[in-house]
Parts: C-alpha cells; structure tokens; sequence
C-alpha cells in the first residue's frame, strides 16, 4: 500500500500511514525499518508544519533511542517534546506522550514514575476518537506487565482479566500471547507453580500454532523457570535448552543468556 501511495494524496492519509507502519515494525523489533519511517513522518509533519505530528515523530524518535540502549537520551527528548506540547489536548498525541514516559521509566526502574505514565495513558485512551476499544487493550496489557515488574502480581491479575473481558480483541495473537506470559509470572510470583505450568504450556501451544518464534522463546523460558522452582532438573534442562535454541535463532541475546543460565542451573 505504501508504494502505491500517490504523493498527491491526503496528508492525513500519508501521516496515519506513517504512524500505522511505525507501530507495526515496531512491535515486530524491526529497528532498521522504524528509523526511516521515523524520519518521513517527521519530514512530512514538517512540510505541513503539523505540530501534533512533528511530536508524534519526536516521540517515537524517543522510542527507537531507548532500544538501542539509551534511555538518558530518550528521556531527554521526551522531555522537549513534553516542554512544546504538554498542553496539547490531543489524545492520541497524549497518550503516545505518556506510554513513552511510562516504557523509559520502566526500562529504567524507576516504576512509580512508569505507574504515574501509564495510568495516565491509560486515562487518555478512553478519549481516543477511534480504535478506542483498541487502545484501551493495549495500555491495559502493558499495565498488567508493569504491574509484574513491581512484584504487584495481585494487580496485575486483575489487569490481565480486566484486559481479557474487554474485547474479543483481546484473542489477537499479540496481545493474547504477552497477556498469557504476563498471567504465568503473576502466578510465579504468587507461587502458584502448577497454575503458572498450565499458563506458559498454553502459551507454547499458542505460539507454535501462531508462529510467533518469540512467544515460544518465552514461554521455553518460562516453563524451565518453573521446573528449576519445582526441582525438577530434567524437564528443566530441556526446556532451556530449547529455550535456548529457539533464542539464538530469533537473534534474542538477553533470552538466550537466561536460558543458558538455566541450562547451567539445571545440571
């Protein structure tokens, strides 16, 4: 579609274009692709001096600076980004402001600041013009994962359930298989050990089905995790060593290395 786009059509036609193509090479960890999008949309928003959309661009400059391990930077931009249009009413320009924050300080455990971002992200979803359904689900999933980092898992729970209940969006591969992991390590963390087991074997399941390589990595993971708690040493070292394998293959450096310390653990 993108290639086929006239430069005569609408801008905003092109600028949700941008902004659709960012979120989905994003979220699929396409590094390369996202900086050139980044810079087209920014072009763009220029052009028409699109204030809205030069901070939309900025925002998610912020976000490629923070995968590439700067957080400092990220936090500098956003920064700017909320100095110039923090009194913006735009919702979506808020609510991509906030889950930008909320992502930084996660990153950098700083999680009652994360907490204060995505609550308030949260709130502005539910003011979004279109897809708000959508963007509820997603902020909600992100939550339920926050929520796991804080060793909170009774919020995050309830988060995940509240996620689930929302839509039958919720069964999207994506949003159903992040939803999945986060329930299985909210109920490590409550040591529930048998109920976590069933979560991430679900979610295995889930993956292999839907081809998400990533997913099952995870869940590998997960499910060695859970046989090294129940000292079940060689159902653990097999799942890390697949865990392992299916890491390395998806080029996944920070899964492998805690997949090959199970391995280590589990001998």
């Amino acid at each position: 579609f993108k290639e086929h786009l006239s430069p005569d059509a609408a801008y905003t036609v092109r600028s949700e274009l941008f902004k659709l193509l960012f979120s989905l090479h994003y979220e699929a960890g396409d590094k390369k692709s996202v900086k050139g999008i980044v810079d087209a949309l920014l072009k763009l928003a220029e052009s028409q001096q699109n204030q809205d959309d030069i901070a939309n661009a900025n925002i998610c400059k912020s976000l490629v600076l923070m995968d590439e391990g700067k957080p400092e930077l990220a936090l500098v931009q956003l920064k700017q980004v909320q100095a110039l249009y923090g009194a913006s009413r735009d919702p979506e320009l808020q609510m991509r402001l906030h889950r930008a924050f909320a992502s930084v300080y996660r990153n950098t455990a700083q999680f009652e600041l994360a907490l204060s971002h995505s609550l308030e992200a949260l709130r502005w979803s539910d003011l979004q013009p279109r897809r708000k359904t959508e963007a509820r689900l997603y902020r909600l999933d992100a939550l339920a994962s926050l929520y796991v980092s804080m060793k909170d898992p009774v919020k995050a729970m309830a988060t995940v359930q509240e996620a689930l209940a929302l839509s039958p969006l919720a069964k999207r591969p994506k949003t159903f298989s992040s939803l999945l992991i986060t329930q299985g390590v909210a109920y490590t963390l409550m040591k529930k050990n048998d109920e976590a087991l069933l979560v991430y074997q679900k979610a295995l399941k889930f993956g292999i089905d839907a081809g998400m390589p990533a997913t099952e990595a995870n869940a590998l993971a997960n499910l060695a995790d859970i046989y090294l708690i129940k000292q079940d040493y060689k159902n653990a070292e097999l799942y890390a060593r697949q865990a392992l394998d299916k890491s390395l293959a998806i080029a996944d450096p920070a899964n492998a290395a805690i997949a090959q310390v199970n391995v280590g653990f589990a001998l």
